[in-house]
């Protein structure tokens, strides 16, 4: 999680097209480039994934009837993020 925001903060700063997005278990990365691609990345990594990828890994980490939506992909709000690392480090302690 705290990888992915130091990967935004750095591409804010080169003036990177780099939004979060937020998925049930962990912060992804969105690109988009010029030509219209968008990527996702996984900042502990670096994966790109690919809708289908990701859809995928949703159902197998969430629920076999887990469907990705557009609305999912959307830019995630610097409060929601702020919110998902508290979780996250609330999470990690206990």
């Amino acid at each position: 999680m705290s990888l992915g925001v130091i990967f935004l903060h750095i591409a804010g700063s080169l003036d990177l097209p780099l939004f979060p997005v937020i998925l049930p278990t962990q912060l992804m990365l969105r690109a988009e480039w010029i030509d219209q691609d968008m990527w996702l990345i996984n900042p502990f990594d670096g994966e790109t994934l690919d809708e289908h990828t990701l859809e995928v890994w949703l159902r197998g980490n969430i629920r076999l009837i887990a469907e990705l939506y557009d609305d999912d992909l959307q830019e995630a709000e610097p409060l929601a993020v702020l919110r998902k690392m508290l979780d996250t480090l609330k999470s990690s302690l206990r």
